[in-house]
């Protein structure tokens, strides 16, 4: 009888100690937990990988446009470079006009002005015959008048 109180205690025992590991069941608390954690770790960083494509597509989107405004400023450049070439070309013909212009303008003062000064030379030259034609006529009348008294 011994040995079987010793036996059914064995068995109860095992049997608590069975339904305490079962109930307390450490190993696959730590299992659970380490897969709860593993969960945890693949759900960050699924999400980090979500959170870097997404960013990755607005940088590519943001990058394709800023290679479209790129080349339309490129484009626009070059556009305006012709046409401040244009616009040199025009003012050189501009100038090169005004040079032409300016020579022939300086070239017909320089005829005035020695038209000027000839007829201020003739008009001189008049003024001075006008002066001995006026004394000669005065003199001449003088004359008539003197003759014109002895005869008469």
């Amino acid at each position: 009888m011994d040995k079987v109180i010793i036996g059914l205690a064995s068995a109860i025992l095992g049997a608590l100690v069975n339904i305490l590991a079962k109930k307390l069941d450490f190993k696959g608390i730590v299992a659970k937990a380490e897969i709860e954690n593993k969960d945890d770790i693949y759900d960050n960083w699924r999400v980090l990988y979500d959170t870097v494509v997404e960013d990755r597509k607005e940088l590519t989107k943001a990058n394709t446009e800023l290679t479209e405004n790129n080349k339309r400023l490129e484009e626009d450049i070059q556009e305006l470079r012709s046409q401040i070439s244009d616009l040199q070309r025009q003012i050189q013909n501009i100038q090169s006009t005004f040079k032409k212009n300016e020579e022939g303008y300086i070239n017909e003062i320089k005829d005035l002005n020695d038209k000027n000064s000839k007829l201020k030379r003739e008009n001189r030259d008049l003024i001075e015959r006008n002066a001995l034609l006026t004394e000669d006529y005065i003199s001449l009348k003088k004359e008539f008048k003197d003759k014109k008294k002895e005869d008469g």
